[in-house]
């Protein structure tokens, strides 16, 4: 059995030398509680924190005065209660980087309050299981429904950059972010998109989250995000007016759909980039398309009804990642060639491949068929690059 009294005994001889940096991380299944020293949050030498916070550890902090010092702090949260997640996040008066990320149960939910307001950086991914609660749903003849049970709230206005990985019974809200330069909003769990019904008021939360970064210049976003957003709420979302890099990681062919609201909710981007989900970005083969029948109409891109503004005055470079997979990508980089009236250089990178089956979209095969587009552009050069 730990001896939690030890850990105490160390911390406070860490803190008594100066500590700059301190890892902790105690607690789990079977192991007695533990309460975080409070001499710890109190510390004037401790600049960096990394924090492991299991279900069996409490925290009460001091009212005022916490972390003095403190510029980065990584808190991993498994399975953790409520309250002391709650109480772990007093004000940080110099934090400039905040790394949030764990697991929590479906049973309950909590309130979590940042206020930092010389943060630059937030990253946070934050998974909610949800097995237990979709299987009761399932087996149950009543319908039910489930709400967020997650919030986070961050008052940081001197925010420059935002990683959020999205899960669908989490709700954030940004307060202040006016010197947001950068966001990247991923999706934790497609086989979410399959349960949308039980989670209420889910677009109206994403819509919020997008709201609240519309000052961004540079974006990357999981297209799967809106695939969860009712498409009654597309016409909804604020324009993106400093945006100029846009960066949209698909997860099937699908999500290209996607493009469509994002070029027109992007009236002054002049760079943009395609690719597959990262962990398919350097993988050959992956199930890009779903069904054998790649020219099925259900997998049809609906070209917008008006040419998007980007199209027509700014957009400048285009990057396609492995556009080779299915004839939805040819048609969106038809259009996007023939639209684009300031296009300089579109670029397309694939891997390399020795497969027969794969000779018709060859590097070659592939600028035989790109040449032949419409060009909205006389400057505009079509580049093909193989990655061995």
């Amino acid at each position: 059995m730990m001896n939690v009294s030890l850990i105490d005994a160390w911390v406070s001889t860490a803190i008594k030398h100066n500590v700059v940096e301190l890892v902790l991380s105690s607690g789990g299944p079977g192991l007695p509680d533990f309460e975080i020293p409070r001499c710890l949050f109190m510390c004037n030498t401790l600049v960096s924190l990394e924090l492991g916070v299991h279900k069996n550890i409490r925290a009460v902090t001091p009212p005022s005065h916490c972390f003095p010092c403190l510029k980065l702090l990584h808190v991993t949260f498994r399975f953790p209660d409520s309250h002391t997640v709650e109480k772990l996040f007093p004000a940080f008066p110099v934090l400039e980087d905040l790394i949030i990320d764990g697991e929590h149960e479906d049973a309950s939910g909590f309130n979590l309050v940042i206020y930092a307001p010389k943060l630059k950086r937030l990253q946070i991914s934050f998974i909610v299981c949800k097995s237990a609660m979709i299987a009761a749903a399932s087996d149950s003849e009543d319908y039910e429904y489930y709400g967020c049970q997650i919030f986070v709230s961050a008052d940081a206005p001197n925010l420059e950059e935002l990683d959020i990985y999205y899960d669908i019974l989490v709700s954030y809200s940004l307060k202040n972010a006016k010197c947001l330069r950068k966001a990247e909003i991923g999706f934790l769990d497609v086989k979410d998109l399959e349960n949308l019904d039980y989670f209420l008021a889910l677009s109206d939360r994403i819509c919020q989250l997008f709201a609240d970064i519309c000052n961004a210049k540079y974006l990357t976003v999981s297209a799967p995000i809106f695939a969860a957003l009712d498409i009654r709420y597309h016409s909804l979302l604020l324009t993106f007016s400093n945006l100029h890099h846009l960066e949209l990681q698909l997860q099937t062919c699908l999500c290209l759909q996607s493009l469509t609201t994002l070029l027109k909710i992007s009236p002054n981007l002049e760079h943009l980039k395609i690719l597959p989900k990262r962990e398919h970005l350097y993988v050959n083969e992956y199930n890009y398309c779903d069904g054998d029948d790649e020219d099925e109409p259900e997998h049809g891109w609906d070209a917008p009804e008006s040419v998007p503004v980007c199209l027509i005055s700014h957009l400048k470079t285009i990057c396609l990642w492995e556009f080779k997979r299915c004839p939805n990508e040819v048609e969106v980089a038809k259009y996007l060639v023939k639209h684009g009236k300031a296009l300089n250089k579109v670029t397309n990178y694939n891997h390399f491949s020795e497969d027969e089956e794969m000779e018709i979209r060859s590097p070659s095969a592939l600028w035989s068929k790109f040449s032949k587009f419409p060009r909205g552009s006389k400057t505009c050069k079509i580049q093909f690059q193989t990655i061995i």
